[in-house]
């Protein structure tokens, strides 16, 4: 069994934790710099969930920098968010995604987005991932809104839009709903100047499988 069959089976067939488990997970990432990636889904999971108390949840996600994210953290973390994730079906391939992390606090235009768009008209095709903006002034979901291009597709509505027309763009809030409870917090922390694993774990969690894909990291 692969790694990622690996993750998805504890993702499927173990119980949801225990809400103060999440603070065990928080201690051995002090300890340790780093947490297996079973741990790592786990407390995912328990952000997700938001069982445990805010402030618990804040004092894990303060700790959970992009700078202690090892390989199989952000591999079983961005499995969790695929995993509940709904599937974009397109027969698109290769598929590309340029999404951004985001959280560099530069105040840049939207880069990613147009090459997205760029790239769509030169036939290649692009399922965009992303965001309205949380630190700059325009996300990718800003400035489509602004040119009068949908970011409310349904799954099947963005394939079929990848397959025509060759973009698509994916709102991560309405493809991974599950991230409700932890969206206010990230929020919070980035205003304080805290960027946290999940900028980037979402660009790695492209609901349509891209088959190539160019990040920009802060």
């Amino acid at each position: 069994m692969s790694f990622l069959e690996d993750v998805h089976s504890l993702i499927r067939d173990q119980q949801n934790p225990q809400p103060e488990f999440l603070a065990s997970y928080r201690r051995l990432l002090e300890i340790n710099g780093a947490l297996s990636w079973r741990d790592t889904v786990q407390a995912i999971r328990l952000l997700i969930l938001g069982t445990p108390t805010e402030a618990e949840r804040l004092k894990f996600l303060r700790e959970l920098t992009p700078d202690r994210a090892i390989g199989e953290m952000l591999a079983s973390a961005a499995a969790v968010l695929r995993e509940l994730a709904p599937t974009v079906p397109t027969h698109a391939e290769p598929l590309f995604d340029c999404c951004g992390t985001g959280g560099d606090k530069l105040g840049l235009f939207n880069i990613s987005t147009l090459a997205g768009l760029t790239l769509g008209a030169c036939g290649v095709p692009v399922a965009k991932h992303g965001n309205k903006a949380i630190t700059s002034s325009c996300g990718s979901a800003d400035l489509l809104d602004a040119l009068g291009i949908p970011t409310d597709l349904s799954p099947e509505e963005a394939g079929r839009t990848i397959d025509e027309k060759n973009f698509a763009f994916l709102f991560a809030p309405q493809y991974h709903s599950a991230t409700r409870n932890v969206q206010p917090l990230r929020k919070r922390l980035s205003e304080e100047g805290h960027p946290t694993l999940f900028n980037l774990i979402g660009p790695l969690s492209n609901p349509a499988y891209p088959t190539h894909q160019m990040v920009g990291v802060f």
